[in-house]
């Protein structure tokens, strides 16, 4: 009898929507993928341990019950503390945050707040740097360079409402 796959899936909090490649994807030097760079303030520990805890599942579902207890040790999550890093610390994106990338080989669905597919001629206009968004991804287990690691896949990116854009440029009709 085949046991029952543990959840991976996870749906962020609106977040500000930060590095995005979803129109295209990223370049080769930036793996080919469509991307989405993911802050999570780490004062929101209901988010922080749901994270985790669809990390350790990834781990069992991959390499079994033991492997729970090995997230963070001898299986990295990647997983990123903004304080800790000296590119962030005068990023107000990060600043308090952890950061993870999503990534997918495919295109992630992207939707409007109302549910509805953006086109991809209009995806720069609702996905910039800056936008809030809300995203959903899943941890999988996976061995890169003879480590176990935990990544995250990418699955869709749905727009909540406009944000300060980070980085300059404005919108055509500003």
């Amino acid at each position: 009898m085949q046991k029952e796959k543990k959840n991976t899936k996870l749906v962020t909090p609106e977040i500000v929507c930060s590095y995005p490649n979803l129109a295209e994807p990223a370049d080769e030097q930036y793996g080919g993928k469509f991307a989405l760079s993911i802050p999570l303030p780490k004062d929101n520990k209901d988010e922080v341990e749901a994270l985790y805890e669809v990390s350790r599942n990834a781990a069992e579902n991959k390499w079994g019950p033991k492997a729970r207890e090995q997230v963070g040790k001898s299986i990295k999550v990647f997983v990123q503390d903004c304080d800790e890093l000296e590119k962030y610390e005068d990023d107000p994106v990060y600043k308090g945050c952890l950061k993870f990338s999503a990534k997918s080989d495919r295109r992630p669905r992207l939707v409007d707040p109302n549910l509805k597919d953006v086109a991809l001629e209009d995806v720069e206009d609702f996905f910039y740097p800056g936008a809030i968004i809300r995203a959903s991804f899943t941890a999988y287990g996976t061995e890169t360079g003879g480590s176990k690691v935990i990544a995250f896949g990418l699955n869709n990116v749905m727009f909540v409402r406009d944000g300060e854009r980070i980085g300059g440029g404005s919108k055509p009709e500003e």
